[in-house]
């Protein structure tokens, strides 16, 4: 009987090792099978993204010669078969065209008024990017941007056209959505086992982070790359999820394993004679029954420890997956917030224009131009309005949500009767002949902000009215 336990034993410690060994190798395979069709994966997005990259530079390049020839082709480019091509969305691709530094022509027409009458002087954001264009006489690369059609991160390719006579004569501007082209390219963040993260590197910087965090670029294995404009490429690598079907595998196993474990070792018992010798004895718990549950013991324990370990692995995966997720929101609402505190430099910054004479109350036309380049420049800005001690009121505004981020100027003058217009803004920061009709009365030195602007005489958050 001694001997046929300690073949027992030894079955159960050769049996518990067996099923952690089976356990490691299947995780090792199918994490190696996972990095494979990662692989495979990222190879098929660098692909297509290039694709995307080598037409967005080929039409640029070709839009741009074209009108360095015929200058006058920027008047007549909604018949070109390139602009013919375009989606109806704006953010899927928006080609913009500037006479020097303003922004003359935008498509899609529908959609892309945001861009309409920029003038880059008054966005030194984009100078330096605009500078290089000119000064390399070849296509740039703007990799991470906020894309002002739709506020949401985009690229921009600027490719500069030069005349024989005067030099520089303007830029070919292409935005793309970044997501939009990412999808377009193969990657579907909702059925990827992935995440993608994308560093750019160019002679002129290296190592810009255009999607996801930089630490977990950085803890990735390397990836294929995409060459992009200005001798610089983006580096794509990949950070797999956690898998919920390896948990389910793991689990599989060691619960089947234990299982037919125990089942092995009843067998061995019957065979062996030890549990009919349990059967047989009428005198109480005799030395063999001691003997017998000090093997069956372990393997209770061995499938409950099993179970728990089940458990718990679970658990910490679901764990991590949270604080994954709660440490890439909190990254977006420091943007947020450092963005929102932004405002208040620019309600600043605009008194200082008015203090210094730069805009005027008695110009209305040349200060909404001007609220109207500060919402183009901020993103975050919403909404910019003026009263004078007249109570007329001038605003320029985008919706603070939503798909449509084109601006609108509105005011309420003693021309309009003090009736408020919504109009959109059309070519040169003009308000359209069209409009809508708010507030039927509306007089400023009624509201609560003038009101309360009045008693602090200085800058104050007011209250939401």
């Amino acid at each position: 009987m001694i001997k046929a336990l300690l073949r027992i034993t030894l079955l159960l410690l050769l049996g518990t090792g067996l099923i952690l060994l089976v356990e490691h190798f299947d995780a090792q395979r199918q994490a190696r099978l996972q990095s494979e069709q990662i692989a495979l994966q990222l190879d098929e997005i660098q692909g297509n993204l290039q694709q995307q990259f080598d037409q967005l530079v080929s039409n640029s390049e070709q839009l741009a010669g074209e009108l360095a020839a015929t200058p006058d082709l920027l008047h007549l480019l909604h018949w070109h078969p390139i602009i013919q091509s375009l989606s109806d969305d704006p953010a899927e691709l928006t080609l913009s065209f500037t006479r020097e530094y303003k922004i003359e022509a935008a498509f899609p027409v529908v959609g892309s008024e945001a861009v309409m009458g920029i003038d880059y002087f008054l966005s030194p954001e984009f100078m330096t990017s605009i500078r290089r264009a000119i000064a390399s006489r070849g296509t740039i690369i703007d990799s991470k941007v906020t894309l002002r059609q739709t506020n949401r991160q985009g690229i921009i390719l600027r490719t500069p056209y030069f005349s024989l006579k005067d030099g520089y004569a303007g830029l070919v501007n292409s935005a793309a959505d970044l997501q939009i082209m990412l999808r377009k390219a193969g990657w579907v963040p909702e059925e990827a086992g992935f995440d993608l993260l994308i560093e750019a590197h160019s002679p002129q910087q290296t190592g810009l982070d255009i999607l996801g965090d930089p630490e977990r670029f950085r803890r990735s294995p390397e990836g294929p790359r995409v060459s992009v404009p200005e001798n610089g490429y983006w580096e794509l690598r990949a950070q797999p999820h956690d898998s919920a079907y390896s948990t389910a595998r793991s689990d599989f196993i060691r619960l089947s394993g234990a299982a037919l474990l125990a089942l092995l070792i009843f067998y061995r018992l019957y065979k062996s004679g030890i549990l009919a010798g349990i059967r047989s004895n009428r005198h109480g718990m005799a030395l063999r029954t001691s003997v017998v549950l000090m093997v069956i013991l372990p393997i209770v324990l061995l499938v409950g420890a099993v179970a728990w370990l089940s458990y718990s692995a679970t658990q910490q995966a679901a764990e991590r997956l949270m604080q994954q997720q709660a440490s890439e929101l909190a990254w977006q609402l420091r943007a947020r917030i450092e963005a929102f505190f932004d405002v208040p430099r620019q309600a600043a910054f605009a008194v200082e224009l008015f203090r210094n004479g730069v805009i005027s109350p008695a110009k209305p036309e040349h200060m909404l131009s001007i609220l109207l380049s500060q919402l183009r420049v901020q993103p975050q800005l919403t909404f910019l309005s003026m009263a004078n001690t007249q109570g007329e009121y001038y605003a320029a505004s985008r919706p603070p949500a939503g798909s449509d981020r084109n601006v609108r100027l509105q005011f309420a003058t003693q021309e309009t009767g003090r009736a408020m217009q919504v109009h959109w803004v059309g070519e040169g920061n003009q308000p359209s002949e069209q409009f809508v009709k708010g507030n039927p009365y509306f007089d400023a030195r009624h509201t609560t902000w003038y009101q309360q602007a009045i008693k602090q005489d200085g800058m104050r958050w007011y209250p939401v009215y």
